[in-house]
């Protein structure tokens, strides 16, 4: 693949990375907030995680056993639906940001035990695993699957 469509996947791949610590950061005061806003960073979360889930299959399905190189046509389309995850990624976390800044503070707490009904509201931070990687030398961020 070019130089450029490898730096712009790379870029995709750091803003995914970048936006996923963010939420965990957030996490413990996610967890304060009021049941109806909870249920709906939750199902936001959900839905988020599922495309990343599909993301991360069509990436390695790209990537193949890493013996051929990734060809270009491929990854500017695997490219186009990263970049069209970032804003939606974004958007989330502007979303649940500015919740919780409106927050009372005796937000809704999840005790302990209620993290796991809580469910995964993003993808997990670890992205490597699935992903693409050229076939050359040089893989652009992502671990071979």
């Amino acid at each position: 693949i070019s130089g450029s469509t490898e730096q712009q996947l790379q870029l995709a791949i750091q803003s995914i990375a970048g936006g996923m610590q963010r939420f965990e950061a957030l996490l413990p005061q996610v967890r304060r907030l009021p049941q109806n806003i909870l249920g709906r960073v939750a199902e936001t979360g959900q839905r988020l995680h599922e495309e990343f889930v599909g993301l991360q299959r069509w990436g390695a399905a790209l990537a193949g056993d890493g013996t051929a190189p990734l060809r270009q046509e491929d990854a500017v389309e695997y490219l186009a639906l990263l970049e069209t995850f970032v804003p939606k990624l974004t958007q989330h976390l502007q979303w649940v940001e500015q919740h919780i800044r409106d927050a009372p503070s005796g937000g809704g707490v999840l005790p302990a035990s209620g993290a796991a009904s809580f469910g995964s509201p993003l993808p997990p931070a670890n992205i490597d695993s699935g992903l693409p990687r050229a076939a050359t030398t040089t893989p652009f961020g992502f671990a071979q699957a």
